[in-house]
């Protein structure tokens, strides 16, 4: 009952989307944005179809290409938390959710503001 709680609170299992987007073509302020979000994602690639534009870092500018650097080196110290965090889990559950969940008592982990 309380994962059902958090798959659908949170909504993020282990999937992710193709970084810079998969159909059409891409900008560089749309890809460097991609790679931001995509450090978080437990499955991330970047990927799309033939006929739209490349979407390598490498092709899209110096911006992507230092979002791409920045992010992937995040994703890349956080995988050891995200296995960890799945080995203990056992395949039950999310290992995302909400701050509140764990610090219910923290009045800092129900707001929206950001510090």
């Amino acid at each position: 009952m309380f994962h059902n709680f958090l798959f659908h609170f949170w909504g993020i299992h282990t999937v992710g989307a193709d970084i810079c987007g998969y159909g059409g073509n891409t900008t560089e302020e749309l890809c460097a944005r991609w790679f931001q979000l995509g450090a978080f994602y437990p499955f991330a690639r970047n990927h799309n179809e033939l006929t739209a534009n490349p979407h390598e870092a490498y092709a899209l500018g110096p911006k992507v290409l230092e979002s791409s650097k920045t992010n992937l080196k995040l994703r890349y110290a956080l995988l050891k938390f995200y296995y960890r965090h799945f080995i203990n889990k056992r395949g039950l559950g999310t290992i995302y959710r909400p701050l509140f969940i764990d610090f219910p008592t923290d009045a800092a982990t129900w707001t929206d503001e950001v510090a």
